[in-house]
């Protein structure tokens, strides 16, 4: 493929880009290979053409091949300087991360890669990663070994929120060829060339086999049929969007949540009912495609009424009542704001002269005590929230409000005895809540 052809298709799947303008502000994620190097060469020359701001260059340092990272890394800095600081550099400790999880390296590196992107998503429009046709038929055939669904063999998608993958219907070989034709510098990762991760496998040994024994086109066959899925799926998910906007509360998957009512919920099709857990675990951020078998665990679980928090991948699911709560744990912070004013706001109040000390919003310790309202005693807050009912994945994301050391508010249970309002009232303080959860749920 001629390097002008390579150009225009990069800068075809640009301009299709949701709000794409002279504004737009680029950033390429670059590991110093052959993919990244030769998409962010065109990107350069694409946003000097058309007069773009200057992309920034996100480089990741996995730490995971000792010299080689570190000279990797002193080579990235040294070619891409004249950046200041539209080049970032990001060290990630993969081995640790791998371990702590249980996960395998190239599963710790990808976690981190993206996690680390997420945080710095709003600073730019778009996010371009390097991947190509040949990614994607390893992506596919990665997928159906795991046992992935039919969103696994749509393989990678071109466009995905704020990220966006340009070469994708390019060739490995169309890159090399564009690389030799125009000098460009890269660096080769030794990693990639040895057998011990299962990409690479598919990769070295699976894809030439197949090549070589069955089909040799067998690249351009995998792609049509990633290409079919995604039609399919595509169709698929407005199906789907429009089902999980009528059974769902609420869909606020930048906060990582997403509350599904169970009961409807259960009256689908089996074949809707998983796409509908598969939309929304890809709604709150899924760095993979959920395989299958964890699709028929959560259904289960759902099925059976399962009180016990069931984690899968990054995110928890839990039924209360006659929800069901998927969570992002990485991305839940806060359920809710707590706002205290002396002017009237809601109908929560207390009275201010039984305040001792100076109030404070504060995180939930649940080991702390609380006199509820309408008691003399005080009570252990695990106790209360359990009674309650509060949600496991929301108790520990609970505000409190205090005087001094002493609990006197606790979001979704109320206003402690010791400050209630009485006859005697003078002064009112007042509590609302914004964005509040618990409202959906109870």
């Amino acid at each position: 493929m001629p390097g002008n052809e390579l150009k225009s298709i990069v800068e075809k799947n640009l301009k299709i880009l949701p709000s794409f303008n002279s504004k737009t502000k680029l950033a390429v994620s670059y590991s110093g290979g052959v993919d990244s190097a030769v998409l962010l060469d065109i990107v350069l020359f694409i946003c000097k053409e058309m007069r773009l701001p200057v992309p920034a260059v996100i480089y990741f340092n996995h730490n995971l091949r000792g010299k080689e990272s570190s000279q990797e890394k002193s080579f990235i800095i040294s070619k891409f300087k004249h950046l200041g600081k539209n080049l970032r550099t990001i060290d990630l400790d993969v081995q640790t991360y791998s371990k702590r999880k249980n996960i395998s390296i190239e599963s710790a590196a990808r976690e981190l890669r993206y996690r680390n992107l997420d945080t710095i998503l709003n600073q730019y429009d778009y996010i371009l990663l390097g991947h190509h046709g040949d990614d994607n038929v390893e992506t596919v055939l990665f997928n159906i070994f795991r046992g992935s669904g039919l969103q696994g063999l749509e393989g990678i998608k071109k466009l995905r929120g704020k990220y966006v993958r340009p070469l994708l219907e390019v060739s490995k070989s169309d890159i090399l060829d564009y690389a030799e034709k125009n000098k460009i510098d890269y660096v080769t990762d030794s990693s990639n060339l040895k057998n011990d991760f299962s990409r690479n496998k598919i990769r070295n040994k699976i894809i030439p086999l197949i090549e070589s024994e069955l089909n040799r086109n067998i690249r351009n066959s995998i792609n049509r049929l990633s290409n079919h899925i995604s039609e399919v799926t595509g169709y698929l998910d407005k199906v789907v969007d429009e089902r999980l906007d009528d059974i769902s509360y609420i869909r606020s998957e930048y906060d990582g949540i997403i509350i599904i009512n169970k009961e409807k919920f259960l009256q689908e099709d089996v074949v809707i009912k998983k796409s509908i857990l598969n939309r929304a675990i890809s709604l709150l951020g899924a760095y993979y495609n959920i395989d299958t078998k964890n699709i028929d665990l959560i259904l289960a679980h759902i099925a059976d009424n399962k009180k016990n928090v069931l984690q899968v991948q990054e995110f928890d699911l839990e039924i209360t009542g006659n929800n069901i709560l998927l969570v992002n744990s990485t991305k839940l912070k806060d359920i809710s704001d707590l706002i205290i004013s002396n002017e009237r706001n809601s109908d929560l109040y207390f009275d201010k002269s039984k305040i001792n000390n100076s109030i404070d919003i504060k995180s939930i310790d649940i080991e702390n005590s609380f006199i509820p309202f309408g008691k003399s005693k005080s009570e252990k807050i695990r106790k209360i929230l359990s009674d309650k009912k509060i949600p496991k994945l929301f108790r520990d994301k609970l505000k409190v409000i205090m005087d001094g050391e002493i609990v006197i508010f606790i979001q979704g249970v109320g206003i402690s005895e010791v400050i209630k309002a009485d006859e005697a009232t003078k002064e009112k303080t007042y509590i609302s809540i914004k964005n509040n959860y618990l409202d959906i749920l109870f």
